[in-house]
């Protein structure tokens, strides 16, 4: 901005009226000018620009910036001694504090907000406040539900009172009840071995051992049927429990095993308890099975005798029946067993549960022909007549046309990608499928009547999505690395 050029009278003229005295002859607008406020007598260096431009010649009688002797004054009002000069307002500032003669670092501000400089001696004084008045702690006890017993001992330190709610003697702290804290024993915090007594009375049950916690289980005696149990005080508490025995929920070892007996097994170990396995001996296949009692309660009967296991035995039975040499123990019927099909030679994964539903035990003598070693195709088809879309695969040198014999029934072939192996495709059929029925969450839409020929469980409704739409994703889920 561009600033006229004055004469040193009209410059000294300017100065004056802002309340400031020259000290030396005047040299520009922008240098910083020596001189003496007239207001409270200090040296200070205004520049004429600012002066001019509506800014106060004194910086500080405008509270801008603080003498050092005027801290300083401040301090020693406030019982602090500087023992440095002054660093700066917000900067800390060493002193010594006068009544206590501890070194502290206040800050200026810290101390023109209000604040005493030395921490200690402000907690200090904010105790002797409140033990001088115990009027207001009694009166916030009282709101709280408490009724004091003794005199009023200090913020953070137990004070013996009377809970008015459960008439118990507790030893909140005042700070306590001031964060909003509530009686120990009402609340659950606190136990109180008379009142746990009187429940387990209550419930009909003597104590035989040591109380160790409300949550751990108490060794007692059923004074109704007499069996040593051991509850736990807070599930008696809270959910209102009992004797297991008198409510059924428990059951000793005699009438365990005689109930096992009655139901058909023999016991190969001690009850162990309602809800442990326990093994025993079906004396109708003669197969160990692990039921628990809770079970057999219910009703369930023996895994093998009901098909939902499958022995060992009958496992190898069926691997001879599908002509494969298991090279690892059977596990369980859901889980891939490894083996070796007599026919072909190759090493196979099936499971005991594909093999009993009649799929075959392996992919590679399967009877749709598909040899997983050789190439395959996968192809998209539709079906406007049955309003629908299928996806599936078929092997090139296979002995049966899927294709073709799709055609017969009206499919049209939308398009085909080759692979050079059928194990390949089926992989890229299971990622499709998979995108289909999980991740686009359609509903197979044919029957196993609508197709004859087989491949309804591949099918969905054309009217959900486009064939380009699903050819896409085979294009983008082939490139993905497999």
């Amino acid at each position: 901005m561009f600033m006229p050029r004055y004469s040193d009278r009209d410059a000294a003229r300017h100065l004056l009226k802002a309340g400031a005295k020259p000290l030396e002859t005047y040299k520009n607008a922008n240098a910083k000018w020596k001189s003496k406020c007239t207001k409270c007598r200090k040296e200070i260096y205004p520049t004429l620009a600012n002066i001019l431009n509506g800014h106060a010649a004194c910086v500080y009688c405008s509270g801008r910036k603080v003498h050092p002797d005027d801290a300083k004054t401040l301090m020693l009002r406030n019982e602090l001694r500087p023992m440095v000069s002054y660093p700066g307002s917000t900067k800390k500032w060493k002193c010594t504090h006068l009544p206590c003669g501890k070194i502290v670092f206040p800050t200026y501000t810290s101390i023109v907000s209000g604040r005493k400089g030395c921490a200690d001696c402000g907690h200090l004084t904010v105790a002797k406040k409140l033990m001088l008045d115990s009027k207001i702690p009694i009166l916030d006890m009282k709101k709280a539900g408490f009724k004091p017993l003794v005199s009023y001992p200090g913020r953070n330190k137990p004070w013996k009172s009377k809970c008015l709610k459960c008439k118990t003697e507790v030893a909140p702290t005042y700070g306590s009840i001031l964060r909003g804290s509530s009686c120990g024993v009402c609340s659950g915090r606190i136990v109180v071995i008379d009142n746990v007594l009187k429940m387990m009375e209550s419930k009909k049950m003597r104590p035989i051992s040591k109380f160790r916690g409300m949550n751990l289980p108490w060794k007692s005696e059923c004074l109704t049927c007499g069996n040593v149990i051991s509850p736990v005080p807070s599930q008696i508490k809270y959910r209102g429990d009992g004797c297991g025995f008198c409510s059924r929920k428990a059951v000793d070892r005699v009438e365990a095993t005689t109930f096992v007996i009655h139901s058909g097994y023999t016991p190969l170990e001690k009850y162990p308890g309602s809800s442990v396995p326990w093994k025993v001996k079906c004396n109708s296949c003669k197969e160990i099975t692990y039921p628990t009692l809770g079970s057999l309660r219910a009703g369930h009967g023996c895994a093998y005798c009901e098909r939902r296991k499958v022995s060992r035995k009958e496992a190898l039975d069926w691997a001879r029946k599908s002509n494969i040499k298991p090279l690892e123990a059977y596990v369980n019927v859901a889980r891939k067993w490894k083996a070796k099909c007599l026919t072909c030679g190759n090493t196979i994964f099936p499971t005991l549960g594909s093999i009993i539903q009649g799929h075959g035990a392996c992919i590679y003598c399967s009877v749709g022909g598909l040899d997983f070693s050789k190439p395959a195709y996968l192809y998209l088809i539709t079906n406007s007549k049955l309003g629908a879309h299928k996806i599936g695969i078929a092997g090139k040198t296979a002995r049966i046309d899927r294709v073709r014999v799709h055609k017969r029934d009206g499919w049209i072939v939308y398009r085909t990608k080759s692979y050079k192996s059928g194990s390949e495709a089926i992989k890229a059929e299971q990622k499709v499928l998979a995108w289909l029925f999980k991740e686009k969450k359609l509903p197979r839409h044919l029957s196993k009547s609508d197709m004859p020929q087989g491949g309804h469980t591949e099918t969905v409704e054309a009217s959900r999505i486009p064939l380009a739409t699903i050819w896409a994703k085979v294009e983008e889920l082939s490139r993905v690395k497999r």
